[in-house]
């Protein structure tokens, strides 16, 4: 599907930073696990708070994995280092996913990290729900596109998009493939050269 010269495998996760914001592409549920894994045990080492919205994953699997690999899971969950949200605790904030409204919560979750001493917060998340909702693909566009305009390098914020290819049309994976620095693909990390800034994509894209 995607030719792109192999850059890192996945334990070099930590090489992503705040202000980087990249995308997990998967086709099979089991893809996804030891990558996610890779980009949360980064995050904590980086000091960031982080957060986890869950999807099509198995929450369980991932749980005990994480506690197998990482010594103080229980007090890193107890200290809200770490939090296992739903979408209806993040995405979903009126019922159904609104991009602008999501932009905002990420600003306010990192001005509140910051508050509370940590270098920032990293974010994993995956919006194959949104397709249920009138609009959803201009929607989880929108929120990209926002995401790299107003949220990395202002806010201290690192993201780990996560989408499952067979639920999203090529207009879409094309869409979102251009608005992620980095893709996360067969358990490599790639520098992506078909990233478009979000000045130039917005002049081209379906946002107009």
């Amino acid at each position: 599907m995607l030719h792109l010269k192999s850059f890192e495998d996945i334990t070099k996760m930590n090489k992503l930073a705040v202000g980087d914001h990249s995308v997990l592409l998967y086709e099979n549920e089991s893809e996804t696990i030891e990558p996610i894994i890779s980009y949360i045990k980064s995050s904590l080492k980086r000091g960031e708070k982080c957060i986890y919205i869950e999807g099509d994953a198995d929450t369980d699997l991932l749980i005990k994995k994480l506690k197998s690999e990482t010594d103080n899971f229980d007090k890193l969950i107890k200290d809200k280092k770490l939090q296992f949200l739903s979408a209806d605790e993040t995405y979903a904030l009126s019922d159904q996913f609104e991009a602008d409204k999501m932009i905002k919560y990420l600003k306010e979750l990192s001005c509140l990290a910051i508050k509370d001493g940590y270098s920032g917060i990293s974010i994993t998340g995956e919006l194959s729900w949104v397709l249920n909702f009138k609009g959803s693909k201009e929607e989880i566009i929108k929120y990209e596109w926002m995401l790299n305009d107003e949220v990395f390098n202002r806010y201290p914020v690192v993201a780990l998009c996560r989408y499952n290819l067979n639920k999203f049309d090529n207009e879409i994976i094309r869409s979102i493939i251009e608005l992620h620095q980095f893709i996360i693909w067969k358990n490599k990390i790639h520098e992506n050269p078909y990233y478009i800034e979000p000045d130039k994509y917005k002049n081209n894209s379906i946002l107009e």
